[in-house]
C-alpha cells in the first residue's frame, strides 16, 4: 500500500511521499509545509512511524499549539487536529493510507464580527422603572446619614452615600 501526503498551504498544492518525510511546518520555502511568512525555523515535523503519522515540535514548537495544548512532545495525529502557529491553522486529515494537510492563513485583515443582539420586548407585566429626583442629604463627620425606609425598600435599587458625593 503506497502512502500519499497531501499539502495544500500559501505555496499552492503537492504531494509528498514517505521517503520525503519529515516534513518541516513554518514560513518560506526552507518548510515543506509552507506558513506565510519569511524564512523561519520549523514549528513541527509530519513523521511516521509504526504504520502511524505523528506531529513532532521544531525549533519554534514552543510558540505553536495542537488543539489549544501547547506542542511540548511528540504525538500521533489521529485526523481533525488544529495546530495553530504563526498565524495559521494548520490541519490534518486522515483518509485510508492519505494523510492531507490544509492551511488557513488568517491574516490580521480577518474581519470579525459579534453575535447579533436580539430587541428584548417589553411586555405589559414588566414594571417601568420611572425616574425619581433623589433629595440630598447632609453629610456630618463622624455621624450615620440617616436614610428613611422608604428608600432602601424599593425594587432593583441601590442607595449608598459616600462623603465625597457631598463635598461641592
Amino acid at each position: 500500500m503506497s502512502l500519499e501526503i497531501a499539502v495544500r498551504d500559501a505555496a499552492g498544492s503537492r504531494s509528498y511521499t514517505p521517503e520525503e518525510l519529515p516534513l518541516a511546518i513554518g514560513p518560506g520555502e526552507a518548510n515543506a509545509v509552507r506558513l506565510p511568512g519569511n524564512d523561519g525555523p520549523a514549528f513541527g515535523f509530519v513523521g511516521y512511524s509504526a504504520g502511524r503519522f505523528f506531529l513532532q515540535p521544531g525549533p519554534d514548537g514552543q510558540s505553536a499549539s495542537v488543539d489549544g495544548s501547547p506542542l511540548v512532545e511528540s504525538r500521533w495525529i489521529a485526523g481533525g487536529e488544529v495546530l495553530l502557529a504563526g498565524g495559521c491553522a494548520v490541519g490534518f486529515d486522515l483518509d485510508p493510507g492519505a494523510l492531507r494537510i490544509s492551511v488557513d492563513p488568517d491574516p490580521a485583515e480577518r474581519t470579525t464580527l459579534p453575535p447579533l443582539i436580539e430587541a428584548v420586548p417589553v411586555s405589559a407585566a414588566d414594571p417601568v422603572m420611572e425616574e425619581e429626583a433623589i433629595a440630598p442629604l447632609p453629610y456630618e463627620a463622624g455621624k450615620a446619614t440617616e436614610v428613611p425606609v422608604a428608600m432602601l425598600s424599593r425594587p432593583r435599587e441601590v442607595v449608598s452615600r459616600s462623603p465625597s458625593a457631598s463635598r461641592s
